[in-house]
């Protein structure tokens, strides 16, 4: 009989961490912890309530955690005061942790549990306050976040982990092509930098000249940047150049990604181009177009 002894939570949790961003491995873990609450047992014992119900060849018993799962959503909404989007978001802990143990929970379609809404949370700034966060900013690495924010549009998980190696020739002619497999959507992102940010490059990678850290933007060990630093650096920027940011309002990272492809609406680019262009995902059909 399969017991919990050989499977583990924290080993999900390890996995995530090593695999994925760390956004990413801080909302699983503060999922599952939610629903455990919830539910009132320890990660590993509703691991190991999950592992009885797969084994057991009953049916219903097997659709337990399907509809545990939909009352833990309606809990967090109801009675925990959730959003729809966070509460989206929470599910997903648990419903991983059973994924990665090959004993995957059904969700009906149509369910609440799935569904989504657009954010209003995020600021998103202007094209020229982010020019004039640029502007206020006083070193190179917080002048290269903005320009190659706004030129990339890539999640913030693939931008702290670029590695120099990954760099195209900075030499080559502008707009320099540069592709990344994301990490997200393992597709390709085909993006560009411009002359000034190729510019901006050389003059940072000389500054990195006798570092053996491999990141683009290292961190004080062997690591990359923290994704918390860079956030943090961009809301000092906005400060600087005197940005007011609503009240309940958020500025981030992604909110770059979504300028660009703001930008990209308005020139009228193909909305397929324009994910493409940010590593978004595109059906197979439109790539053989594109």
């Amino acid at each position: 009989m399969i017991r919990m002894s050989t499977m583990k939570t924290e080993d999900f949790l390890d996995y995530v961490k090593e695999t994925k961003s760390k956004n990413t491995f801080k909302e699983y873990k503060r999922g599952i912890a939610k629903f455990c609450e919830y539910y009132g047992k320890t990660p590993n014992e509703v691991l190991e309530l999950r592992i009885q119900d797969w084994i057991s060849g009953d049916l219903h018993r097997k659709k337990r955690f399907s509809r545990e799962v939909e009352k833990f959503h309606a809990w967090l909404i109801d009675k925990q005061g959730y959003a729809i989007n966070s509460a989206r978001t929470y599910t997903l802990g648990i419903l991983q942790l059973f994924r990665f143990y090959e004993m995957p929970v059904t969700i009906a379609t149509g369910s609440d549990v799935s569904k989504t809404v657009i954010s209003t949370k995020d600021f998103v700034p202007t094209s020229q306050q982010y020019r004039a966060m640029y502007q206020a900013a006083d070193n190179l690495r917080d002048k290269l976040i903005i320009a190659m924010g706004l030129e990339l549009g890539w999640r913030i998980g693939d931008f702290a982990k670029i590695r120099k190696e990954q760099l195209p020739n900075l030499d080559s002619e502008a707009p320099i092509s540069f592709e990344l497999i994301t990490e997200k959507e393992d597709i390709i992102a085909k993006s560009f930098l411009s002359a000034e940010t190729a510019q901006l490059l050389k003059e940072w990678l000389a500054t990195l000249k006798d570092s053996t850290n491999p990141f683009l933007f290292p961190s004080n060990g062997q690591g990359h940047i923290d994704t918390d630093t860079v956030n943090n650096a961009l809301r000092n920027l906005a400060d600087k150049a005197g940005i007011k940011i609503p009240k309940r309002k958020r500025l981030r990272f992604h909110c770059m990604r979504k300028r660009f492809l703001s930008e990209c609406a308005n020139l009228s680019v193909d909305i397929n181009t324009a994910k493409i262009l940010v590593g978004k995902s595109v059906s197979k059909d439109m790539l053989t177009v594109i």
